[in-house]
């Protein structure tokens, strides 16, 4: 009787709790393996998209502020492109927007902010006349 105890207490007892662990836990990773071949393609499509975006930033954000700024000027298709863009030494370039609708200029930094690579030092924003519309300069440097 005592060997029965025994052999219940260190092999049949551990046996029985393990399988029973085992079977909450292997649906728990089947699902989980489930949603992770599901989210596979999404998490290719934006891989992919993220190295496109380094491509472009590396290409487009190339040179000095100033290249990197005309470089994304002509691929920025809005009607309101800016009236000057005078470099500030290797690190820096100011650019001047006249009556430029403010909308579009908070989507135009940040589009040139994202594939260039410069940030805003400062802004000076003037209210026009226009409805919507401000006349805008700006310093932009690399960080």
């Amino acid at each position: 009787m005592l060997c029965l105890i025994v052999v219940y207490t260190m092999l049949w007892s551990p046996w029985r709790k393990s399988l029973e662990r085992l079977r909450v836990e292997v649906p728990e990773a089947r699902a989980q393996l489930a949603w992770m071949r599901e989210a596979l393609p999404r998490l290719k499509t934006l891989r992919a998209e993220q190295e496109t975006r380094a491509m472009e930033r590396m290409t487009i954000g190339a040179g000095t502020p100033l290249t990197a700024v005309e470089r994304w000027r002509t691929v920025w298709h809005q009607h309101n492109q800016p009236l000057r863009i005078e470099p500030l030494g290797d690190h820096a370039v100011r650019v001047v927007f006249d009556k430029i609708v403010f909308d579009e200029l908070v989507a135009g930094l940040t589009d040139l902010e994202r594939h260039t690579g410069l940030v805003l030092q400062t802004i000076e924003i003037a209210r026009t006349s226009a409805p919507g519309r401000v006349d805008v300069r700006l310093v932009l440097r690399r960080p």
